[in-house]
């Protein structure tokens, strides 16, 4: 089930009734019929990584429910758990167990906050995502966006708001003040250049922020924006060469050779560390490629 915290869904002061708060604390699941669930059209988190999470679903079950929104027609649209969602119905084709999900249900007129009805369900979206492991920087950034739009939205229709709402986002985003205090700094002084960047997941929030302090021209020229490898590509469709890993393997077999060389070398922990890291991202990028080869 995902995380709530009464902060983050603004509990503290009041925007959820307390049917929701206890809704939230997970004391309602109930098993919906996979078909009876729709995606959620104003989902914008990254959905990645999904045959690593289909066989962790196979070996060791979904460790968190969905949370759903009841619709009229007694559907049910998703607002956490699209990646959890989409591996599910990939099961579910092989699977009879995998066609009932385990959900905790919200129902989106707990939202006391004076907004539209659209404005409800991506508050619902964002602070209910709030605490999912794998938020791209982009993720973090439309996120803050989307909740300073709901904010400004309530605050124009009377909501008391006052200086609270860097209070209120981060508490929302479970994030430091200080974090939202770089977003709003980008907000009000980067390019939209730098803001697309951002979007694209080129540089991180730190970044951006750091670079947002320059004028507007020299802020073009501070760590261009990448080429992406597919814009560099100039056919729709390619053959893969035999060699295509060859240098890679005379690199890495050079790397081996090196530690069999070693002669039981000492590294302090920090370099250590780093090597762990370096061997760790190798791996993954093995099994990545592994994967688009042969998927």
């Amino acid at each position: 089930m995902a995380r709530f915290n009464s902060a983050a869904l603004g509990l503290t002061e009041g925007l959820l009734n307390s049917k929701s708060l206890e809704l939230k604390q997970g004391l309602e699941i109930v098993k919906i019929p996979i078909d009876k669930i729709i995606e959620n059209e104003n989902n914008n988190y990254s959905i990645n990584d999904i045959d690593e999470l289909i066989e962790s679903i196979k070996t060791v079950g979904l460790k968190q429910n969905l949370d759903v929104m009841k619709l009229p027609d007694g559907n049910y649209k998703l607002l956490t758990g699209h990646r959890r969602f989409t591996a599910l119905k990939e099961l579910s084709k092989e699977d009879d167990k995998f066609k009932f999900v385990p959900c905790s249900i919200t129902d989106i007129n707990s939202v006391k906050l004076p907004v539209s009805e659209k404005s409800k369900e991506e508050y619902l979206i964002t602070t209910t995502n709030a605490t999912q492991r794998n938020m791209t920087e982009s993720d973090k950034y439309n996120q803050y966006n989307t909740l300073v739009k709901i904010y400004t939205e309530a605050r124009d229709n009377g909501y008391a708001l006052g200086e609270k709402m860097r209070r209120r986002i981060a508490d929302d985003m479970s994030v430091s003040p200080a974090q939202v205090g770089k977003l709003d700094y980008i907000r009000n002084n980067a390019t939209n250049e730098l803001k697309e960047r951002l979007s694209n997941n080129d540089i991180t929030i730190a970044e951006a922020a750091e670079i947002a302090h320059h004028d507007k021209e020299k802020q073009a020229t501070l760590k261009p924006k990448k080429d992406r490898i597919i814009d560099t590509l100039t056919q729709e469709e390619y053959f893969l060469p035999k060699d295509f890993f060859k240098e890679n393997l005379k690199e890495l077999t050079a790397v081996i050779e090196k530690c069999e060389n070693s002669n039981n070398k000492t590294y302090d922990k920090k370099k250590y560390a780093k090597l762990l890291e370096a061997k760790n991202r190798v791996e993954q990028e093995i099994k990545r490629a592994e994967k688009l080869i042969n998927p």
